[in-house]
């Protein structure tokens, strides 16, 4: 692709593409959204909270279950060596179009991703984004137009629309930039730059059964129950 080419749609705005090897479909808006210094070193760990995990899931699911491609992009701070994910943000401007085997984010809400981010003292970190089926690899022009084009910014692909959430982040495609190229991680590497945190718990000593959550008014709560449950050795 020539750089008028790329100049041109990086202007109006790009796309996520779910075909494979689709030429058709460019990513997202390259730029504005991860403002970062040439001199910033590498994120060795991100660090995920489930409930923002939960949160991509519903928000892609939504648009999954009209059949069509959906993105939403991570935010977070960086501490040194390593980041936290914070936030979730979705586009949803007039110039955003959903299809089955692409989604487009115009420039205009791009640019307000970024400005939103920035205004809670947060960067972008990773982007997520839906395919139809189960390839979560990316297409050439998913490779030439991502959200951002600094070094380490990864890009998630959850498979078949989002239809269900995942335990462990090695069931998404997980891409890094490395040297301005995309580079699909194995399993075992997804895992140790991506570490999910759990969000709640609950925890008792072995041999004293817990006792049921309580209400405002002291009977049992109707509240969901932590899904995560540990002892204390």
């Amino acid at each position: 692709m020539s750089d008028r080419e790329r100049e041109r749609i990086t202007a109006r705005g790009g796309k996520h593409g779910g075909e494979r090897g689709d030429e058709r479909a460019p990513t997202l808006l390259r730029g504005d959204v991860s403002p970062t210094t040439a001199t910033a070193a590498p994120v060795r760990a991100y660090w995920v909270p489930r409930a923002i995990l939960q949160r991509a899931w519903e928000l892609l699911r939504q648009d999954g279950l009209r059949g069509v491609e959906s993105t939403v992009l991570l935010g977070g701070r960086r501490f040194g060596a390593e980041a936290v994910v914070m936030a979730v943000v979705y586009p949803c401007g007039a110039d955003v179009t959903h299809e089955a085997s692409f989604v487009h984010v115009g420039s205009n809400t791009t640019a307000e991703m970024g400005r939103w981010l920035r205004g809670e003292g947060l960067t972008a970190l990773m982007q997520v984004h839906t395919h139809p089926g189960a390839w979560t690899g990316h297409s050439p022009t998913d490779d030439d137009f991502s959200i951002a084009s600094s070094e380490g910014f990864l890009s998630l692909v959850w498979p078949q629309y989002a239809a269900a959430p995942v335990q462990h982040i090695e069931e998404l495609g997980v891409h890094q930039l490395r040297d301005g190229r995309w580079h699909a991680l194995d399993a075992q590497e997804a895992r140790g730059l991506i570490r999910v945190v759990e969000s709640d718990a609950m925890v008792w000593t072995p041999g004293i059964a817990p006792r049921p959550a309580r209400g405002a008014g002291g009977g049992a709560s109707d509240a969901p129950v932590p899904h995560l449950v540990r002892t204390i050795p």
